[in-house]
């Protein structure tokens, strides 16, 4: 009895936690949507991709849908001598209902999983950490323009479904019930109210909202923790880092050291820990770096190579130690601080570029765009320029 009782309340406690995670998650997101600056060319693609592109599938449901719910309308109400009320129920039925929640149903199949997955990869393949590295705020660029395209663009397919899913009841009626077209189509009018549709567009948008919302969230989070992403991203070959005891450190110093001048170390980390859970990954790690100095350190994959990047560059927080960069610290600064310290040094991130889906010269001037240092779209006059932002490169194994 006492452990069905734990089970109950941990169940209660687990659900309350997820809960509270999305609400904060859409409150966020939310939040992001009114706050510039505002990636259009990001939302143009979420609404074609959630609306243009769903079209067929909405469509084609509702048709049918229409379709079978006038035939099945008529062989249940032929029985009472009601046959002329088989158009009203059949508008009434796809506007209130059946249009926004099999609209809903196709979309959340086809969009839903689709930004999970989409932003899942993301996370685990250090997009995100690299929209975090050239100052873009991912919860602005990624979440938000999809929020609010799938809230527009839900009502519309609504609106298209609806529309279609009436004209297949009136096929059926007409064509094979032998209904009247002019008096299916004043029934059809003669009880339909506004109310009854904007009811629906409503429901739609909630709906829209809500699939946007939990693909946003479930690819958003996925890969936490140890036995999550963290295994996948410790394979960085490009910046080899060994934090096991018996490493070996291979150091090239370039820089001159005068006599009695004191030289600020351009990076110092002191008693560096970082846990996952129970996978203890950093042990109290010290290492300094002068300027100029160039530092490889070389170890196997697993061992925490990712994450002391990560502890360098703010985007995580170790359980313990000091970090300080030109003499800084950075460990409990804010995200304005950290981002005006990333705009200081660059950081490469081992399986790709920003994004997979854009070309290499908007992956290029991807911080001159998305920044608002350039006020107008990016030209070929910027290859000129010899301020270039750090940015993501892919890197060959």
């Amino acid at each position: 009895m006492h452990g069905f009782v734990q089970n109950i309340g941990r169940t209660a406690l687990n659900f309350l936690a997820a809960f509270g995670r999305i609400t904060l998650f859409s409150i966020t997101a939310v939040r992001w949507i009114f706050t510039p600056p505002y990636y259009w060319q990001q939302l143009l693609r979420q609404i074609i991709d959630i609306g243009y592109f769903s079209l067929p599938v909405v469509g084609l449901t509702t048709l049918f849908s229409g379709m079978v719910l006038a035939l099945q309308s008529y062989t249940g109400f032929a029985r009472f001598s009601a046959e002329d009320t088989v158009a009203t129920v059949v508008v009434l039925s796809v506007t209130r209902e059946l249009g926004p929640v099999l609209a809903g149903l196709m979309v959340a199949g086809r969009i839903g999983a689709s930004m999970a997955a989409e932003i899942g990869t993301m996370r685990v393949t250090d997009q995100i950490d690299a929209l975090d590295t050239l100052s873009t705020r991912p919860m602005q660029y990624l979440v938000a323009p999809r929020l609010l395209a799938g809230t527009i663009c839900l009502p519309f397919l609504v609106l298209v479904g609806d529309v279609i899913g009436v004209f297949g009841g009136y096929l059926v009626g007409v064509y094979r019930l032998g209904f009247n077209p002019s008096i299916y189509l004043a029934r059809t009018l003669e009880y339909l109210e506004v109310s009854d549709v904007t009811l629906g567009l409503v429901k739609a948008a909630v709906f829209g909202f809500l699939i946007a919302l939990m693909g946003c969230y479930h690819g958003y989070h996925s890969g936490r923790g140890a036995q999550g992403c963290w295994p996948r991203n410790n394979k960085c070959c490009c910046v080899g880092v060994n934090l096991d005891p018996d490493c070996e450190l291979h150091r090239h110093n370039h820089v001159f050291r005068g006599i009695g001048m004191a030289v600020i170390p351009k990076i110092e980390l002191s008693g560096v820990t970082k846990s996952f859970d129970a996978n203890h990954v950093l042990k109290g790690i010290n290492l300094t770096v002068a300027p100029k100095e160039s530092l490889v350190i070389i170890g196997t994959s697993g061992c925490g190579k990712s994450v002391l990047m990560k502890c360098l560059n703010g985007l995580i927080t170790p359980n313990q130690g000091s970090i300080k960069i030109d003499g800084q610290e950075i460990l409990g600064q804010g995200r304005a601080a950290l981002e005006d310290l990333r705009r200081r040094f660059g950081m490469t991130f081992q399986f790709g570029a920003l994004f997979d889906s854009l070309p290499i010269w908007e992956n290029v001037t991807f911080r001159l765009r998305h920044q608002q240092a350039l006020r107008q779209e990016s030209s070929p006059r910027h290859r000129r320029t010899n301020h270039y932002p750090a940015w993501p490169c892919r890197i060959s194994h």
